[in-house]
């Protein structure tokens, strides 16, 4: 089988068996190619032809950058200045304005020779002048003493110094000076100071000695508390048992043991442990001799069983009762 050299269509040869479907491939592929080249021919329009002056691709997007109706204009090189129009940030000057800016002085500082601008020195002293200051006024026009400010009444006014108590001035008018001088005085200081000297204030109060004797009698951490009564009862109140409810109760305190075993005192509270103290030493130990048996019959005989055990009981709340009598008998005491 061989193969066309473009598409590679099929060629069985005579000594191939003749397949129908490498017919059918063969058909697909011109059908292929038949339509890639209906779709990529340019159809031929009436009253135009070819012509050898090809149309490029850059030449349309040229075409396409050009607005309709634009002309081959050429800008000016220069314009006149009327045609501009000023704003804020450009303005025209003329001749004469420049002329003018020229002939100021430059921004060199002034000297005794030259015009120039002034110095910031120079600016700093003329506003230290007053106005009408003269040249050569060497004067106190003020002379301050403590707070007091003695201020001269013409240019050529006098200040006079007058001595006072312990003090001696000595003038010297040829080295224009004044010598103040002063009778030594010693000063103490008094060791101690009267109350009403000195000055009290927020933090610092003198107290009385109601005070002092008060606040000493107040306990320490003792709290600010009101009572206006106790049990309907105003000022100045002494509570007694009856105003809290305990009028039957006695004043007395706790029995200790020996107290409680010795059974004697009649003005002690007994606790339970006390008690139960008491009763082991004061009960008596129970003897045969306080329990008594009648011996009435046979009790152990099968009609007499019963009535052996209840005479045994009723013997027995006999010696219980007995003991609670010794009991009540030793608290009563």
């Amino acid at each position: 089988m061989q193969l066309t050299g473009n598409y590679n269509l099929k060629k069985p040869e005579g000594t191939d068996v003749v397949n129908i479907q490498d017919f059918n491939d063969n058909a697909d592929i011109m059908d292929a190619q038949l339509k890639l080249l209906n779709d990529n021919k340019v159809d031929k329009e009436s009253g135009k032809g070819l012509s050898t002056n090809d149309y490029t691709t850059t030449e349309k997007n040229k075409l396409a950058g050009i607005a309709a109706g634009a002309n081959n204009y050429v800008h000016p090189s220069t314009h006149p200045a009327s045609l501009i129009v000023e704003d804020s940030t450009h303005r025209f000057v003329t001749d004469s304005e420049k002329a003018s800016w020229n002939g100021k002085a430059s921004t060199e500082v002034a000297t005794t020779s030259a015009n120039g601008l002034m110095s910031i020195a120079d600016k700093t002293k003329l506003n230290g002048i007053a106005t009408g200051a003269e040249v050569n006024q060497n004067a106190f026009s003020n002379v301050k003493v403590g707070s007091t400010t003695i201020a001269s009444d013409t240019k050529s006014d006098t200040l006079e110094l007058v001595a006072g108590a312990n003090v001696t001035l000595t003038p010297d008018a040829t080295n224009d000076k004044i010598t103040i001088s002063s009778t030594d005085t010693i000063y103490t200081h008094p060791s101690t100071h009267p109350a009403t000297m000195i000055t009290e204030d927020a933090t610092h109060r003198f107290m009385t000695d109601a005070e002092r004797t008060k606040i000493t009698g107040i306990e320490a951490g003792a709290q600010v508390n009101t009572v206006t009564s106790v049990a309907g009862k105003t000022g100045v109140v002494v509570v007694s048992k009856s105003d809290v409810g305990l009028s039957s109760v006695q004043n007395y305190g706790l029995a200790t043991q020996a107290e409680a075993e010795a059974g004697t005192s009649d003005a002690k509270y007994m606790t339970p442990l006390k008690t139960k103290q008491a009763i082991l030493k004061l009960a008596p130990t129970p003897t045969t001799s306080s329990l008594t048996i009648t011996d009435s019959g046979n009790y152990f005989g099968s009609n007499n069983v019963e009535g052996a055990l209840q005479e045994i009981g009723q013997t027995l709340n006999g010696v219980r009762g007995s003991l609670i009598d010794s009991v009540n008998e030793i608290l009563n005491s």
